[in-house]
């Protein structure tokens, strides 16, 4: 990662056959991100672990919304933040 990129990210998830004016965003804080992986483990093809084995978003539209919500859910170090398309925050 460049290391003026910002400690965070944002990457916008589109809910499968509906409006996407209602996206919703994923958020990885990245330096609470333990690497723990769990997030690769429930959509690896939403999320991938970089070479400072932090976490990353590859294609936010890449699975289902509800398996985004689980990935952060199950994230031991609450690292993913889940916003609606307002930018509030519904996860956690």
């Amino acid at each position: 990662m460049d290391p003026g990129a910002p400690a965070s990210c944002f990457a916008p998830i589109f809910p499968h056959h509906s409006d996407p004016t209602h996206a919703m965003q994923i958020r990885i804080l990245r330096n609470e991100c333990c690497g723990h992986g769990n997030c690769v483990e429930i959509a690896p093809d939403v999320f991938a672990l970089d070479s400072k084995n932090r976490a990353t978003v590859l294609d936010p539209e890449a699975d289902l919304p509800a398996k985004v919500m689980e990935a952060a859910e199950q994230c031991p170090c609450s690292a993913i933040l889940v916003l609606d398309d307002e930018g509030e925050v519904v996860f956690p």
